[in-house]
């Protein structure tokens, strides 16, 4: 064999490496096989051939390296087959679509009774489901009478308010 040809066979055997660590789990292993194989077949190329030659080639490979990566994240998975072969993006998940703080959006405006006291966190029932509160800042005794003033990631936010009684409505004018 030839040793330009060697160089060659050597970068080859580096590009096939290269692909298969990004399939395999190999945890660099064939990344750093893949730089030693490149490594030496350029320099082989500088020793036995021409130093235009070795240079071209060195030059090659660092153009053709990006460019190779460029196409196999970018590029690849947009193909028909890169996409059956890729694994789907899931959706981003937030706080506030996490499944068990979805229904917390149903308290917002509901009047509830602190179960403990509130400093500034708590539990509150809100007609009898009891929920992991927080007040706006101040402290809030238990048995006192709250209303949810909004559900920020997931944390439900109450303001304490006076008591609301039957006897109130009888004597208020509403004209």
């Amino acid at each position: 064999m030839e040793i330009l040809s060697l160089a060659w066979l050597l970068i080859g055997i580096a590009v096939l490496l290269l692909g298969m660590e990004l399939v395999l789990p190999t945890g660099g292993v064939l990344f750093l096989l893949s730089t030693a194989a490149m490594l030496a077949g350029v320099g082989i190329m500088f020793y036995a051939g021409e130093s235009t030659l070795g240079l071209i080639t060195l030059l090659a490979t660092f153009l053709l390296i990006p460019v190779a990566a460029w196409v196999t994240f970018y590029v690849w998975p947009k193909t028909l087959f890169g996409r059956h072969l890729a694994a789907p993006v899931a959706q981003e998940m937030t706080v506030d679509l996490m499944p068990g703080n979805a229904s917390l959006h149903d308290l917002d405006g509901k009047i509830g009774k602190t179960i403990s006291t509130l400093r500034p966190s708590g539990t509150v029932d809100f007609a009898g489901r009891r929920i992991d509160a927080m007040s706006e800042g101040m402290s809030i005794d238990s048995g006192k009478s709250v209303r949810c003033i909004g559900v920020k990631a997931g944390r439900v936010i109450v303001r304490q308010i006076e008591p609301l009684s039957p006897g109130s409505f009888e004597t208020t004018d509403f004209n």
